[in-house]
């Protein structure tokens, strides 16, 4: 899908809302950069379990656009809207490596006068590109292209800043040289010794949702990519044990099972991550029984597996 039938896929998503699509249309007219992505109607986990559409999303830059019309004005739904924003910000958090700026939710209120809504619009506008220009050579122009292995392969390196994700594992797989055909496992060796790939579903740790039905194994993550503990549901105590006996020197590259921005099951790379032992240890002694890993770089070189 090339840019033009994208972006107009995105804008005629809120043409049965007329306010929240004057808004969105302005906002992307006068924002006037094909360079910037823009995602309407993104779902959004909430704590409570539910969903939260939110209007206008700019991934890029870690912001949200809401177009408040006359029912958030009523007391319950202007509480319900801080629990909403909360969610919004914490799983965007999950979803962005960015960290020059905290998440953040802006409001327009349609309830307003023309003028008023546009003075809105202005100042979404300067907030936009004053996050553009903190990002520097950091921002990521959006290109809408899906990179391939070869793609990496090539430029000999891949790091968290570069928002590589795969389709499938097989894609992964290819970046260490593997090849594999048909279904590939979703935790390999990549051929150096204690290195293994690992390409887990994870949710954040602070996260009260349960993501794992019918799944032996609990992967979570720290909201700031630092930390993953895993836990088996099944004898937690003696998985722990096995792990500090068998795995204690293991390194893991981590490429997690996610849904993306638009809706699409990715494996998203996180970064290299390594077995802390004391720090699992400690784990037995305070009963939340689960191995701990510990990042300890942002990115790889795939030269050397190609030599």
């Amino acid at each position: 899908m090339d840019k033009k039938e994208y972006i107009t896929n995105q804008l005629k998503k809120s043409f049965g809302k007329k306010y929240e699509n004057y808004c969105i249309t302005r906002i992307y007219n006068l924002l006037n950069r094909l360079d910037v992505q823009i995602i309407t109607q993104q779902l959004f986990k909430r704590e409570n379990g539910r969903i939260a559409l939110a209007d206008l999303y700019f991934p890029q830059i870690k912001l949200v656009v809401e177009v408040d019309e006359w029912q958030h004005q009523k007391e319950w739904n202007r509480k319900d809207d801080i629990e909403r924003t909360k969610s919004i910000e914490k799983e965007i958090n999950s979803l962005s490596e960015i960290l020059s700026f905290e998440p953040e939710v802006l409001r327009i209120d349609v309830t307003k006068s023309i003028e008023e809504i546009h003075t809105q619009i202005d100042e979404i506008i300067n907030v936009i590109n004053n996050r553009i220009e903190k990002l520097g050579d950091r921002f990521k122009p959006w290109t809408n292209e899906s990179r391939t292995p070869e793609y990496y392969i090539k430029q000999q390196n891949i790091s968290i800043e570069d928002n590589v994700q795969f389709r499938t594992v097989q894609e992964v797989s290819e970046l260490f040289n593997k090849g594999y055909k048909a279904n590939q496992k979703i935790y390999f060796k990549t051929g150096y010794p204690n290195e293994h790939v690992c390409c887990p579903k994870l949710q954040l740790e602070e996260s009260s949702q349960n993501e794992f039905k019918n799944n032996p194994y609990i992967n979570t993550i720290t909201s700031d990519k630092k930390y993953i503990f895993e836990y088996r549901i099944d004898d937690p105590i003696g998985f722990v044990k096995d792990m500090i006996k068998w795995h204690s020197e293991e390194i893991r590259i981590l490429f997690p099972k996610y849904k993306d921005e638009t809706g699409f099951m990715m494996y998203r790379f996180r970064g290299i991550y390594v077995f802390d032992l004391e720090a699992t240890k400690a784990t037995l002694k305070s009963g939340k029984n689960r191995v701990v890993w510990e990042q300890v770089d942002n990115k790889i070189d795939l030269s050397k597996y190609f030599k």
